[in-house]
């Protein structure tokens, strides 16, 4: 039926038991026989369709057992879940999946799946035009930022956010930016964010999280206290102490031809710091960050041709 066309995007809803204290809607991808689903005896699932037709079912599409309400394979590539849990008791409430689709746009297509609205905990992320999506496909773009929204009806308590299945390339990275509390953590296969909703209506929303994506230089090395770039030329760039509080050092060695330049980004995008060297070979800058909130910043050195970016850490 999704290949002749008669559903819209490509995404089915079931409704899993499991789910929260009362059950929740849960999103599934229509994409190929790794996101099989065997629905329970007496269950039923919903589409959206896009014209009329039919569904015909085989005696021989019937399996032993239905049980097994999530598939145990691993998911496709460029894809991550995102699972929400209340932290005191781990009650499982809901999950909302991000796709890296270079043929996806960032409003509402095929690739997208909308968000089933539950009775007591939603997580989404939204599109362009503001409609929540719990299958959400886009392209990876360096410093992208997608909103990330959070509702429940419960009173105030503290959940948890955890990644539960993560596949992007190693320099595809997601930061999760807390708008609320103005905090931002690096999310990886495994990762696990707290967070609280209270009676400040602010506490939750559409505005409540964002995701920022990057790409990093593949070429960097880290320890902890110095991050070291070096290409297969010869630019050098030494960042120390990384992570930093009050200062940090840029060591530039083997500069190229032309003018070498400095920025620096938070995970928004915004530059917070740039300095024009000039055409050097080798120098060290010192760079305050006295004036700079604790969080995750993009170091881009630039020089010649050549342009190196890494991570830089304030505490």
């Amino acid at each position: 039926a999704y290949q002749a066309g008669l559903i819209q995007g490509s995404a089915y809803y079931v409704w899993d038991a499991e789910a929260g204290t009362s059950g929740a809607y849960i999103t599934q991808h229509i994409s190929g026989p790794s996101d099989f689903y065997n629905l329970p005896s007496g269950s039923a699932f919903v589409v959206n369709a896009a014209t009329a037709g039919n569904l015909t079912f085989n005696e021989t599409d019937k399996v032993a057992t239905g049980d097994n309400l999530f598939r145990t394979t691993s998911g496709p590539a460029n894809r991550v879940e995102f699972r929400i849990y209340s932290n005191h008791d781990s009650i499982y409430w809901d999950r909302m999946f991000e796709s890296f689709e270079p043929n996806a746009v960032n409003g509402v297509d095929n690739y997208d799946g909308s968000k089933a609205t539950n009775p007591s905990v939603n997580f989404y992320s939204l599109a362009n035009d503001g409609t929540h999506l719990s299958i959400d496909a886009r392209p990876f773009v360096n410093n992208m930022v997608i909103p990330i929204g959070f509702r429940t009806s419960m009173p105030a308590q503290t959940y948890k956010m955890k990644i539960q299945t993560y596949a992007l390339p190693a320099d595809h990275v997601l930061y999760l930016v807390d708008n609320y509390l103005n905090t931002v953590e690096q999310m990886q296969l495994g990762s696990e964010y707290t967070f609280s909703v209270t009676s400040d209506t602010l506490s939750q929303g559409d505005n409540r999280f964002q995701l920022n994506a990057m790409l990093l230089d593949t070429t960097t090395t880290t320890n902890v206290a110095t991050t070291n770039i070096k290409n297969s030329n010869t630019l050098n760039v030494a960042i120390t102490p990384n992570p930093a509080t009050v200062q940090t050092s840029i060591r530039i060695e083997g500069a190229q031809k032309g003018n070498t330049s400095v920025s620096i980004m938070n995970v928004s995008g915004v530059e917070v710091f740039n300095t024009n060297l000039g055409e050097i070979s080798t120098q060290s800058i010192i760079v305050p960050l006295q004036d700079l909130a604790a969080g995750i910043y993009m170091v881009k050195v630039t020089s010649g041709t050549e342009t190196m970016t890494t991570r830089l850490v304030k505490q």
